[in-house]
């Protein structure tokens, strides 16, 4: 039980750190763009797989920010 909560910790860093980065990158976001981003997020997090997510993570990293923005 406690490696699941460290686990779900875990991704909501994971989570919390990507929305600063895009926070940090972008121009000011408004209160309702931030609401859908975290919308997004948690269902992201009920269809994909831990694993999933580590390798979209990746892939950003990889790719950028921007590209994936399609910017």
């Amino acid at each position: 039980m406690l490696d699941e909560q460290i686990e779900r910790q875990r991704r909501l860093r994971s989570r919390l750190e990507m929305l600063a980065g895009f926070l940090r990158s972008s121009e000011p976001v408004s209160v309702k763009d931030l609401i859908k981003t975290i919308e997004v997020m948690t269902m992201t997090d009920k269809y994909y797989t831990t694993e999933q997510l580590e390798r979209l993570n990746d892939r950003r990293r990889i790719v950028g920010d921007k590209r994936i923005q399609g910017a």
